[in-house]
Formats: structure tokens, sequence, C-alpha cells
């Protein structure tokens, strides 16, 4: 669904774009908030920050490097 999503959103399909953000579970917050800044899915951000801010453990290496 990532690859659906970038692509909707490059040319611009607005349904295929909506059900791919439908579709898409991303594994981490940390992931949520990278998908939702490179394709620009404003309702992704707050609750992938919020989730960041409230997990016990912190951002790991391999996160921090993506």
């Amino acid at each position: 669904w990532k690859l659906v999503l970038h692509l909707s959103t490059c040319w611009e399909f607005a349904s295929l774009r909506k059900l791919a953000m439908k579709s898409i579970k991303p594994p981490t917050p940390y992931d949520q908030l990278l998908l939702a800044c490179a394709y620009a899915v404003d309702n992704w951000v707050l609750p992938a920050l919020s989730a960041l801010c409230t997990r016990a453990m912190p951002v790991t290496l391999k996160e921090a490097l993506k």
C-alpha cells in the first residue's frame, strides 16, 4: 500500500490515495510519522507524535537513521 500511496500522491488520484491511507497500517509511530511527512498525510502527524512522546522506549538508532 505504500507504493499505492506514493503513486496516487504523485499522480493526484484522490480516490486511490484515500484507499491507500485507510489500508496502510504503519508498524510503528515513527514509521507513521515518516509516511505522514513524505506523503502529506496531515491527520497522521499528531497521532504519531503523541504515540512517540508517550511510549516507554526512546527512538531507536535504527529509527533515527531512517
